[in-house]
C-alpha cells in the first residue's frame, strides 16, 4: 500500500538553507550569498582562493 502525503507549500529558501546547515553542517542546495555573486564581484571583492595565490 502506497503512503500519500499532503501537498505542502515549498519552504522559503533561507529557511531551507538554515535547516541544511543545522542538520548536515553545510549548505547542500546552494549558498546563501549565491544570489548576490554578481553584485559582490562588481564591488571589487575577491575569492579567498585568490588571496592564497598572492605572493606576500
Amino acid at each position: 500500500m502506497e503512503e500519500r502525503y499532503p501537498d505542502a507549500e515549498p519552504m522559503p529558501l533561507m529557511e531551507k538553507l538554515s535547516f541544511e546547515k543545522a542538520l548536515v553542517g553545510m549548505y547542500v542546495s546552494t549558498h546563501p550569498l549565491a544570489h548576490y555573486r554578481q553584485q559582490i564581484r562588481q564591488r571589487g571583492s575577491v575569492s579567498l582562493t585568490f588571496l592564497t595565490e598572492v605572493p606576500w
